[in-house]
């Protein structure tokens, strides 16, 4: 943890750094503004009681006891879960919790925030390493922060995922520069962000693979990552979480019943009817008419978000899956559309595609 405040610690002063000495004020200005209209819609809500006690609350719980060195016991969360890992299993609010001295019940929407800039940050410097212009690298970290995904989440709470998706530019540049030990920092973080999250981890390293097949090294470093994070979901989901429910047996996120049953029957179901998979993707398997139309919503909203970037550059189309999955099969159509947080894992990846895509565009016209 104290290896983690410090890292955070360097990386925001070199943030500083370059923004000073190279008086960027144009990403100091964009940093400001994008961080008082969050600020905006996030703390004002929490303000106005406009915030929930599922989840804001549960977690304010939760950080609140790891202040006091306690094990979290939610009442909220019993009888099904003995405490909040059960619910979901993330360590993030453990190494957050010392600042609830100082925020109270605004550290993890002020964290949330912080995340998100660092991210946006993480995609200029992104583009920088990768030799672009300034304005152009300036254009993506706007396109970053003005993606629907965002506001949504914003709008609704804290959630530990919008967290981890701030760290994936992070990740993908030191993963690029092949910084192997900041990588792999960043990389244990997404993981234990949230169980469900680990499971983005394995895809994404797995594009990261195909991004790089004429990179020996690259690809037996995304091969370790994508075992990691697989080895790492498969023992939180299975055997770490059940363990601190209260029927000792069952994970309890487990909603794609258009898929079967449990995990076992969905990969029997997507191998085996493929078509049928496929079509749930676009299709409604909901009785319920005021579902209908929501998944072409968020398709559409994909589209001109950077979508296109996806067809031109496939391999962030295999770290977008799990995704697609996540949110298209569930049982609960207000999962499938652009509310709440379920669309903030978008942010990162279609930002990356569409500005590497453009930059082979602009390649062309040069050639």
């Amino acid at each position: 943890m104290c290896y983690y405040l410090l890292l955070l610690a360097k990386l925001h002063l070199a943030i500083y750094t370059s923004l000073s000495m190279k008086r960027n004020k144009n990403v100091l200005l964009t940093l400001v503004f994008f961080g008082v209209i969050y600020c905006l819609i996030s703390l004002v809500n929490h303000y106005n009681f406009r915030t929930a006690a599922w989840d804001l609350g549960i977690n304010n719980n939760a950080i609140y006891d790891y202040a006091h060195f306690r094990w979290n016991d939610c009442m909220l969360l019993q009888p099904p879960y003995k405490n909040i890992l059960g619910d979901h299993f993330s360590l993030l609010p453990i190494l957050v919790s010392p600042f609830y001295w100082i925020t109270g019940s605004y550290t993890l929407l002020l964290f949330q925030i912080a995340s998100i800039l660092f991210g946006g940050f993480g995609i200029y410097q992104y583009f920088r390493n990768k030799n672009f212009s300034e304005p152009f690298s300036l254009l993506a970290m706007i396109h970053f922060f003005s993606i629907w995904g965002i506001y949504s989440a914003l709008a609704f709470d804290y959630h530990d995922n919008v967290v981890a998706a701030m760290l994936v530019p992070w990740f993908i540049l030191f993963f690029e520069k092949a910084n192997w030990k900041k990588a792999t920092i960043f990389f244990i973080l997404i993981c234990i962000s949230k169980e469900n999250i680990a499971i983005w981890a394995v895809f994404i390293s797995l594009g990261l693979c195909l991004l790089h097949l004429n990179e020996r090294k690259k690809i037996k470093a995304a091969l370790l990552y994508l075992t990691f994070a697989a080895t790492y979901a498969f023992v939180i989901i299975k055997f770490v979480m059940p363990g601190l429910t209260n029927d000792q047996f069952s994970y309890h996120h487990f909603n794609f019943d258009a898929l079967g049953n449990n995990f076992k029957d969905a990969l029997v179901t997507v191998f085996t009817k493929p078509a049928y998979t496929f079509s749930l993707l676009f299709e409604n398997h909901l009785e319920d008419s005021s579902s209908f139309g929501i998944k072409s919503e968020l398709h559409f909203m994909i589209l001109i978000s950077g979508g296109i970037a996806l067809i031109f550059k496939p391999q962030y189309l295999v770290m977008l899956l799990p995704i697609y999955a996540q949110k298209l099969f569930n049982n609960s159509f207000e999962i499938w559309g652009l509310n709440s947080h379920y669309s903030i894992e978008f942010v990162p990846i279609l930002t990356i595609a569409l500005f590497n895509w453009l930059s082979t565009l602009q390649e062309r016209k040069r050639i």
